[in-house]
């Protein structure tokens, strides 16, 4: 292999690498983004208790200022109760913002609510009346 054709596969794969590298750099932190900007909507919520849950983003869409994002709080107290949200989010001056917030729909019904009969995990606010935020 000559030179020249060495140094553009050096090039070629260089450049691949540093865009896939830079692509997965980008998704983490735009989960990270969504995943603040949900940890800020849940500390202006009254009756939440953010402390006692950790926020897992599952997914992530985005779809230029506006994204979707699936969700999933744990009980720090008890981790086997789980509970998944869908948010949509948009996008103003660079920073992620939430705009509504609802159970997932792949969610066995919500403890306490119309369906269910549980009780909520500690730190849950009450539900019923309310936006689904």
């Amino acid at each position: 292999m000559n030179k020249a054709v060495r140094a553009a596969w050096v090039l070629g794969l260089g450049l691949v690498v540093g865009l896939g590298w830079t692509g997965c750099q980008q998704a983490t932190s735009i989960n990270t983004q969504v995943q603040e900007a949900i940890a800020e909507h849940l500390t202006s919520r009254p009756g939440i208790d953010a402390s006692r849950m950790t926020v897992e983003v599952e997914t992530v869409v985005v779809d230029g200022d506006r994204a979707e994002a699936e969700v999933t709080f744990r009980s720090r107290d008890t981790p086997d109760s789980r509970m998944n949200y869908h948010y949509e989010l948009s996008r103003a001056d660079g920073k992620w913002k939430v705009e509504s917030g609802r159970p997932s729909a792949a969610q066995s019904p919500h403890p306490g609510g119309e369906e269910g009969g549980g009780t909520l995990p500690e730190g849950h606010p009450p539900v019923g009346g309310g936006t689904g935020e």
